[in-house]
């Protein structure tokens, strides 16, 4: 077996199960392909969101194993110190909720808060599943929430650009242990 073929049996990429650039001038949920929507709009000629207080959430429908890595990404156009922002604070949140995926009386919030942006990228959220977590399934919810002060330059409403929400599974000790053997057999052929 060639390292490239055992590199190849290990399944440890980076799973992106959802990610929306926002291009498109329909529905979030129709045309996005988000689970719900709770009040986000989109621009009209598409490539933004906005909101001032709103959300959507897109849910997952494979179940989860011990160790999967949940990770949420955004990237906003509004953010404290941008141009023509002054005054504003705009918070956003990416939250990670785990629920049976039948009774919505099981969903919980495990990771992720609202973060005042300070700059385009948001603070990354990032979970692993426990144990408990193994066969739940993930509701990746997006948030915007109007914080601007009154008066101030802008408007009270955040924008973003684009979202990225990602299940990288853990590795079957199958594949790992092939990796192992295999660089076990590379050190024994370089030392003959």
């Amino acid at each position: 077996m060639t390292a490239f073929s055992i590199a190849a049996a290990c399944n440890v990429d980076a799973a992106v199960v959802f990610s929306d650039d926002f291009d498109y001038g329909g529905d979030l949920v129709s045309d996005g392909g988000w689970t719900v929507n709770n009040g986000l709009n989109l621009n009209g000629g598409g490539s933004l969101v906005w909101a001032q207080t709103g959300s959507a959430e897109y849910h997952h429908g494979v179940a989860l194993a011990e160790g999967d890595e949940i990770l949420m990404d955004a990237a906003v156009i509004k953010y404290a110190g941008a141009p023509g922002v002054a005054g504003n604070t705009y918070a956003y949140s990416l939250q990670v909720i785990l629920w049976d995926g039948a009774d919505a009386g099981t969903r919980t919030w495990v990771a992720g808060d609202a973060q005042i942006a300070t700059a385009a990228d948001l603070v990354q959220t990032a979970y692993t599943a426990t144990a408990a977590d193994v066969g739940k399934f993930v509701v990746f919810r997006y948030e915007h929430e109007d914080q601007s002060l009154p008066g101030s330059v802008g408007g009270g409403w955040g924008e973003t650009d684009s979202v990225s929400f990602q299940v990288n599974p853990v590795p079957e000790p199958g594949a790992a242990a092939l990796l192992a053997l295999g660089g076990a057999a590379l050190v024994m052929r370089r030392k003959k």
